[in-house]
């Protein structure tokens, strides 16, 4: 037990210095990664687009035919007639 100093489990005192280089490097490495991985601008390009002409066809009215009136069958039908037993 008396081997071993009391001072030797101490922990250090961090410094400014060391604290100022990590934060330096870091920042570097960070900036380096950004610069490496950003993309150039791609130039805008105005080109005006080419006009077309497109054609307008208008379709002549078609008159509509007169529909047949078709009558209705007696005795076909049970809609208000009741049941089948009752007739």
């Amino acid at each position: 037990m008396l081997n071993v100093l009391l001072e030797s489990k101490a922990q250090h005192t961090r410094r400014v210095g060391g604290t100022l280089t990590s934060a330096l490097v870091h920042g570097a490495i960070i900036t380096g990664a950004v610069l490496l991985t950003i993309q150039p601008p791609h130039p805008i390009i105005h080109e005006v687009p080419e006009e077309r002409i497109r054609p307008f066809l208008v379709a002549t009215p078609v008159e509509p035919q007169p529909r047949e009136r078709r009558r209705r069958a007696q005795g076909h039908c049970w809609a208000g007639a009741g049941f089948p037993s009752e007739l």
